[in-house]
């Protein structure tokens, strides 16, 4: 009997097993070279396009956010400049799944979640890789979860190494059911403090600004403050609205607001009137806050 010999490509074809080969490349570490049926997207919160190369300090706090215009599961990895790679998604956290609905917002560290997530270093130019697929994938050759770890442990380093492990494990799934994005920060120094400037005298006067409890609040009683006056009392008010607030307070006592600085549950600003310099501050533990307004010349 005569066999016939059709070429290999023509037998792949037949049974529908051609997957192109994931593109690896420099900037964006691994590419689906087909248009994908999934599209992702990531960036961090000081970039929200994901297009540039926001600045953060070692020890700098960040937050990374993914979506996804369809069902999907996403992976995320962070590479370091010197090669070292944390998977971030999926986690053993509270928020660490990884399954993402068409157009909603994945948020790392989420913002119910107890934990920060801090620059490590070193500096330079690291990338956060976001890997949607519609089909769960199989990272069993790549990481692993060891005892009570919240984060993965990955078994190879350097990016060039990421993107080929990652290209054996979308190899079986069909060619536009995953897709990928990547997000870039710059790594910089942590600032160097300053050495203490020579004491001088100053004459530090009580102020004589009258503040007024926040609009809502509860067992609101004024309290005794060192060079100055305050508050504290029970509100559910976040603290940029009590900024806002007492600000408002101080600039129609006539003080010109020269800064300030907003985190998620205190703020301080300084205002100016002449000579007087007078400071702001608000905290804000559970609900209960405590706000004080001192003056000196």
């Amino acid at each position: 009997m005569k066999k016939i010999m059709l070429p290999l490509s023509l037998l792949l074809a037949a049974t529908g097993s051609v997957y192109a080969t994931p593109t690896i490349s420099a900037q964006s570490i691994i590419v689906n070279p087909v248009t994908s049926d999934v599209q992702v997207k990531v960036w961090t919160d000081r970039d929200a396009t994901g297009k540039k190369t926001p600045n953060y300090a070692i020890d700098d706090a960040i937050r990374v956010y993914t979506t996804v215009d369809q069902d999907a599961y996403v992976y995320l990895f962070s590479v370091s400049s010197d090669g070292s790679i944390d998977q971030i998604l999926p986690n053993n956290y509270t928020s660490g799944d990884n399954f993402i609905k068409a157009g909603s917002v994945k948020t790392f560290p989420d913002k119910g979640d107890k934990f920060v997530y801090n620059i490590a270093g070193p500096v330079g130019i690291s990338k956060v890789l976001a890997l949607a697929s519609t089909t769960k994938l199989d990272l069993g050759g790549l990481s692993s979860f060891k005892s009570d770890q919240k984060l993965a442990t990955v078994s190879v380093k350097g990016q060039q190494n990421l993107a080929q492990a990652l290209s054996i494990v979308v190899n079986p799934v069909p060619d536009k059911s995953w897709s990928t994005d990547v997000a870039l920060l710059n790594v910089v120094p942590k600032p160097v403090a300053q050495a203490p400037a020579p004491a001088t005298t100053t004459t530090t006067t009580t102020t004589t600004i009258t503040i007024r409890p926040y609009t809502d609040a509860k067992y609101a009683r004024p309290t005794k403050v060192d060079n100055g006056s305050g508050y504290i009392f029970r509100s559910s008010a976040q603290v940029d609205d009590l900024l806002k607030y007492y600000s408002a307070q101080l600039i129609k006592a006539g003080y010109v607001q020269d800064d300030q600085t907003l985190k998620r549950d205190s703020a301080v600003a300084h205002f100016s009137q002449g000579s007087t310099k007078t400071t702001l501050t608000i905290k804000n533990t559970a609900g209960k806050v405590e706000v004080s307004v001192v003056s000196s010349n």
